[in-house]
């Protein structure tokens, strides 16, 4: 049994981010933070926010999986691997059948930011990329990337958003990359939020909690994200 994902959760850090698009003050935008509840909590509001039905276009990128699109409902967000089209050649039917779906995906990230460089340019389009935690430049491009981006006419013309969410952006890339970008350190976990986990479980695992013994668990939680409380609370009890 898990803990609804999204209930009671702070979103005011994604629609900061989203408001600084808007500005167009960058169309790069950076979340700091490592928890999966966040990046599910990002994905669902994504696909359930009204203003993202404008989007053409949703890409998610992930180091293991490659090149991707967010598919799915808010309460379940997937991804659905991305296949390159290699033409209709008999020598590209040849490769298709001989590397199967591997041929038409796209795991190297400089492919997958060469890629989606298009898509971001002709039509409104939201990249997310997702669990970067170390970047070697001369193999990825990612700096050169989000540079370009970040001042492209184009993309700022078509209000296209590029989410990149890390770890800790200033091990990552270097301050005039920053400078160019949104960065956004998202808290662990609010008081509210803890509160709205910790009671939304005792419901779930049907057990009686009074206010003292929840405002008691809110405090001896603090510092948590919430994948860490919602992992400890389920292994509690």
């Amino acid at each position: 049994m898990t803990v609804r994902q999204t209930i009671g959760l702070d979103h005011s850090w994604i629609e900061q981010g989203l408001l600084k698009r808007k500005s167009n003050y960058s169309p790069v935008i950076i979340f700091e933070t490592t928890d999966p509840k966040r990046l599910f909590q990002l994905k669902s509001y994504l696909l359930s926010h009204t203003e993202m039905a404008a989007y053409d276009y949703f890409f998610v990128y992930d180091q293991w999986q490659g090149l991707g699109k967010l598919t799915g409902t808010p309460e379940n967000p997937g991804f659905e691997l991305y296949k390159k089209d290699l033409g209709d050649s008999a020598l590209a039917r040849r490769i298709s059948r001989y590397r199967g779906e591997e041929a038409a995906g796209l795991a190297q990230l400089k492919a997958a930011l060469k890629e989606v460089d298009g898509y971001l340019k002709k039509w409104k389009t939201l990249f997310i990329l997702q669990n970067i935690s170390e970047n070697r430049e001369w193999e990825t491009g990612l700096q050169s990337a989000l540079r370009s981006w970040a001042i492209d006419a184009e993309i700022m013309a078509r209000e296209s958003t590029i989410i990149l969410q890390t770890s800790n952006a200033a091990a990552l890339l270097d301050d005039f990359t920053r400078e160019l970008a949104v960065v956004i350190t998202v808290d662990p976990s609010s008081e509210a939020e803890r509160k709205a986990v910790i009671a939304e479980a005792a419901r779930e695992l049907e057990i009686p909690l009074s206010d003292n013994e929840l405002s008691e668990l809110v405090l001896a939680t603090a510092g948590l994200n919430l994948h860490q409380l919602e992992s400890t609370l389920l292994e509690s009890y």
